[in-house]
């Protein structure tokens, strides 16, 4: 009695399994179906030959406002010039109450 009822729900797992696989195949069978033609077809970006570059001017520098040479030799001196004091700001924390901006350390 209990070999026949172990054998029965035995039968009645390898069923249910097996009904369970066909749905499961069956839900990726309409999956793919749906995604092959249901959904548009995407074309890659194709690439467009470049262009060249301008020419190079002489005396200018590549630029958006096209500055001279000397205006860049010009703004790169103030920048450095302004550096030694930006880069104290910076890497030293000053206390306002102990150090007016005013003060010479």
């Amino acid at each position: 009695m209990v070999d026949e009822a172990l054998h029965s729900a035995y039968q009645a797992f390898l069923q249910a399994s097996h009904v369970t696989s066909l749905v499961s195949a069956s839900i990726v069978l309409l999956a793919a179906i749906i995604v092959g033609f249901a959904l548009p077809h995407i074309a890659p970006p194709q690439a467009h030959p470049s262009q060249a570059p301008a020419p190079h001017e002489p005396g200018t520098v590549h630029d958006i406002a096209q500055r001279t040479e000397a205006g860049a030799q010009a703004a790169a001196a103030e920048l450095e010039d302004d550096y030694p004091a930006e880069a104290a700001e910076e890497y030293v924390a000053r206390d306002p109450r102990r150090d007016p901006p005013d003060s010479q350390a």
